[in-house]
Order: structure tokens, then C-alpha cells, then sequence
């Protein structure tokens, strides 16, 4: 079930004719990525194989970048990107549009391989925020607690977005010799990251 309701009552052929189309009218401006992500979302829910199978021939350049996101993010559909959609990922590395470099990142990321671990590494001074987080989330998933040092230099970046899924990143190593440091992010001057801060405090001390 998607959070948009117009796709949930769609068949597997509309949401074909969907993806290919033009996104919702109240999403073209500011977010389209999000419309093809939900059709591809919903694609791979119904049918995986067949969907896997389409995506696939839309994860290529030509594509506009907001369907090309839609296409890398079903790949990665659950977290769990086949290792045959590899090379389409490392493909999109260079691509010129952030968001399809953090989406091909993310995909790379839930391989949970290391292979591409100096490839990744080379973005980690992107100009985009998106993609400086999507190395941060990859390196937390491909070296779990020794990615420590990566997600605290992270959380001292000047972009509110790398300092968000730094924090997001090392509240997930688990450890509980970083409550302090969780804390002390509470006093973030951005006020959606000491938001953010608290919640995973209260959550932390439920444990």
C-alpha cells in the first residue's frame, strides 16, 4: 500500500503505464523522485520478479532523473538489492543529479558488500548533502561499528542533512557509550536535527 492513494487500487499494467508517465500534479514541482518511487515500490510488491525485470530497463541514463531515482530505489526494493543490479548502480555514480548518485549509493548499500568501498569512498567530499549521507549510510551498513570515526566526523558537517542521517547512523550501531554524544546533539542549532536527537534519546532509554 502506497501513501498515495491514487496508486493503491492500481493493477500490475497500470502502474506500468504510471511509471512511464508524467508523476502527480502535486508532486511535479518539488518531489516527482517520490511518485516513481511508490510506483516502483508497488511494481515490486506485486509482482517482484516481473517488476525487478522492468525497473531494470529503466535504470539507464536516458531516463529523466526522477524516474531514474524511482527505478534504483524499487531495485533496492526491502533493502535488499540483487547482486546482478551491481553494475547498474556503479553506472550512475557519475550521474549529474544528486539524488540518483544517493539512490545508486543506498542500492550499493544493501548489498552490504565491501567491494565497493573506494568507489563509494570517493564521494564522501560530494558537494551534495544527499550524497555525503548516502556514504555515511553505506559505510554504517558496510562496517557497522567501525564506521564509528566516518558518522562522528559526520555529525560536525555544516549541512543539517549529513549531520541528520549521521546521527540516524550511529544511533544504529547500538552502542550505548554514544548516549552521551546522542545527547549532547540535542543542542543542534538546526532544530529539526535536535529534534531528531530527542526522539532517539527517549527511544534509547526504553531499552
Amino acid at each position: 500500500m502506497s501513501f498515495l492513494k491514487e496508486l493503491d487500487d492500481l493493477g500490475y499494467d497500470e502502474l506500468v503505464v504510471r511509471f512511464d508517465g508524467p508523476p502527480l500534479e502535486d508532486l511535479v514541482e518539488n518531489s516527482p523522485h517520490v511518485f516513481y518511487q511508490e510506483v516502483a515500490m508497488l511494481l515490486r510488491e506485486q509482482d517482484p520478479h516481473a517488476g525487478a525485470a522492468f525497473l531494470r530497463g529503466r535504470a539507464g541514463s536516458d531516463q529523466p532523473p526522477a524516474r531514474l531515482v524511482g527505478a534504483l530505489f524499487g531495485l533496492s526494493w526491502q533493502g535488499a538489492t540483487d547482486i546482478e543490479h551491481r553494475p547498474l548502480l556503479l553506472g550512475q555514480l557519475g550521474h549529474p543529479d544528486e539524488l540518483v548518485v544517493q539512490e545508486a549509493i543506498d542500492g550499493l548499500a544493501s548489498l552490504g558488500s565491501s567491494q565497493d568501498v573506494d568507489v563509494v569512498a570517493s564521494h564522501a567530499t560530494h558537494p551534495s548533502p544527499y550524497v555525503r549521507g548516502a556514504v555515511l549510510r553505506y559505510r554504517q551498513r558496510v562496517f557497522d561499528v567501525a564506521a564509528r570515526p566516518w558518522l562522528l566526523t559526520g555529525l560536525s558537517d555544516a549541512d543539517p542533512v549529513v549531520r541528520f542521517w549521521a546521527l540516524d547512523a550511529l544511533d544504529n550501531l547500538g552502542q550505548q557509550s554514544d548516549d552521551e554524544l546522542i545527547g549532547q546533539m540535542t543542542q543542534d542549532k538546526d532544530p529539526d536535527i535536535a529534534t531528531h536527537a530527542q526522539v532517539i534519546v527517549d527511544l534509547r532509554a526504553e531499552y
